[in-house]
This record gives C-alpha cells, structure tokens and sequence, in this order.
C-alpha cells in the first residue's frame, strides 16, 4: 500500500482529468494542477497522487474489487520506488493519476498485462 499523502483525497476525483491512455485493462487520467504541498522538515514538496477507481460492473463483491485495488496500489507503489532509485522522474510532480480498472485483475496472466500497461504509460 502506499502512503495516505500519496492517494487522491475525495474531492480530487471531481477535478476535471485529461484521458491520455485508455487500454485493455485500464484507463489513465491526468490531472496536472496538484496545488496540496507537503511539509517535511521544514521542505515544501509537492508530489504525485494517485487514485484507483473500479466500478461495480467489474465485479460485484466489493472484497474483490478492494483486493484489485490493493494490487494497483502495490503496482503503483513498485513503480514509484524504482522511479526514485533511478533518480529521473518520470511524471512531473505536480500530477494527479487516476486509474480506471476496467476488467478483472485476479488471475496472475491479467496482473502481468496491468504492470505492463503502467509500465508503459510511466516509462
């Protein structure tokens, strides 16, 4: 799981989001005007924010579709360290991502496809 400050707060996911992928799996929105800064000994940062969204039309049971967010996040969160350790960024900082989970991730074939489709949006 990723940290709190780094998931898109309630409000945020009224914002108006610019598609710029849309896949299989998921869809990815970009919101670019992230204006929530972060204090860290005394160091104003701004950061990206994601957020995960899966309709109930992907699945009914809702402890699935948390598992599937879960996944995401862990996907997301992955993706971010190595982002950090190769010391490039490859989203601006200042970006709200919003994913949008359009078929079912269980099985270990579907999850493969979702860290490739991430892989290719955030490389």
């Amino acid at each position: 799981m990723i940290k709190k400050i780094y998931k898109l707060k309630t409000e945020d996911y009224k914002l108006p989001f610019k598609s710029i992928y849309n896949g299989d799996l998921l869809n990815i929105r970009i919101h670019t005007k992230n204006t929530t800064p972060f204090v860290f000994d005394g160091v104003v940062k701004v950061y990206n924010r994601y957020g995960v969204n899966i309709n109930n039309k992907v699945n009914k049971s809702a402890v699935e579709r948390n598992r599937m967010r879960r996944i995401s996040f862990k996907i997301l969160k992955d993706k971010e360290i190595q982002k950090v350790n190769q010391s490039h960024l490859l989203l601006s900082n200042k970006n709200n991502l919003y994913i949008i989970i359009l078929k079912k991730i269980i099985n270990k074939e579907n999850i493969e496809k979702l860290k490739d489709e991430i892989n290719i949006i955030l490389c």
